[in-house]
């Protein structure tokens, strides 16, 4: 997704109200973009209104295919069908998922973006058997959950003292980041920091972006059997 298209979003606690900027009612957040949480806002609207939204996955679905494979989805996992009419009871499941299973587990910011790009991008109606719809909605839940689980990490790295090393590497770097800017190593790491709630009030998507990428590379160094230690500092 473009970054001239993209802008930061928060959420109130309810999931009910969003905002581009982070206030004392927004704290939930960031996140990169409301097109994260379009499907299931639109499955909330689609369940309240006893009428599903043809768009709810970009491309046009019958709806009655996304009504089949919606009630699939949800005897798959026994859930009751009118649970979802709110974004945070699908966050709900979403994070669940995503803390204790293995799907998707290596998925990126740009995984994510990359994946909502093609599916907007699809200008032919969707063929599709319930099964399939089924398995979709199973992704965008997941995807919400590993939206929101995301956005934690990000913001607590924002006030953080890092410790890490490459596998094949005989010195350990480190980094003080705070208020979401790298520091020399010789500041002091006791330094007044903002309180995580309202952190993102000042940062753009730029601030995000970056937070991002190091973030990956911290991941990708943990997944080649690198060393990395964070200490994340202020309040959460």
């Amino acid at each position: 997704m473009k970054k001239g298209l993209r802008k930061l979003v928060f959420f109130n606690r309810a999931f009910d109200s969003v905002s581009a900027q982070q206030d004392e009612v927004h704290t939930v957040g960031p996140f990169s973009s409301l097109m994260v949480f379009d499907s299931m806002m639109k499955l909330g609207a689609s369940l309240t209104n006893n009428e599903f939204d043809p768009t709810l996955f970009f491309e046009p679905v019958d709806p009655e295919l996304l009504k089949k494979g919606y009630a699939l989805f949800c005897e798959r996992h026994d859930f009751e069908p009118y649970a979802f009419t709110s974004l945070r009871s699908v966050i709900a499941v979403g994070l669940w998922w995503q803390r204790h299973a293995e799907v998707a587990a290596d998925e990126t910011e740009t995984d994510i973006q990359d994946e909502i790009e093609q599916e907007i991008s699809e200008e032919h109606e969707l063929e599709a058997t319930p099964e399939d719809v089924a398995d979709r909605f199973e992704r965008h839940f997941l995807r919400a959950g590993r939206a929101y689980a995301r956005a934690q990490r990000l913001t607590k790295l924002m006030n953080s003292d890092i410790d890490f090393k490459l596998v094949n590497s005989d010195s350990r770097c480190h980094l003080v980041i705070r208020q979401g800017h790298m520091q020399s190593v010789e500041c002091n790491p006791h330094s007044p920091v903002l309180s995580n709630k309202y952190l993102w009030a000042e940062h753009s998507i730029e601030t995000y972006d970056r937070m991002s990428v190091l973030l990956s590379e911290l991941e990708k160094i943990k997944s080649q059997n690198g060393f990395v230690h964070i200490s994340f500092v202020g309040a959460p």
